[in-house]
């Protein structure tokens, strides 16, 4: 519903029917290990009002890209890597794309 405003800790982890999470906007946190080991998740649409992602919320996903909206002002994705919005901290990189990303 529209009033959810975190994605809990552990809320869909292990649930490896998801391939693609649109979070939805209202959304202002997504905690740890909130989507941890959903193997088959490949795409993260992230929305404008997202304020704080944890670093382990996609803890062992093979996420191929990251897609934030362009008016998020805490986030950024430059070639599908997850950066903050000032670009000094890499916050999550796409499993494809480990060798690429810079730390």
């Amino acid at each position: 519903p529209k009033t959810v405003t975190t994605i809990g800790y552990y809320s869909f982890a292990n649930c490896n029917s998801l391939r693609e999470v649109s979070i939805p906007y209202g959304v202002e946190r997504i905690e740890g290990y909130a989507y941890a080991d959903c193997t088959r998740l490949k795409k993260v649409t992230i929305p404008a009002s997202v304020e704080y992602i944890a670093p382990t919320a996609f803890y062992g996903c093979s996420i191929n890209e990251y897609i934030v909206a362009g008016d998020n002002p805490n986030y950024k994705r430059v070639d599908g890597v997850l950066y903050d919005a000032d670009m000094k901290t890499l916050i999550r990189c796409p499993q494809k794309k480990k060798k690429k990303c810079k730390k």
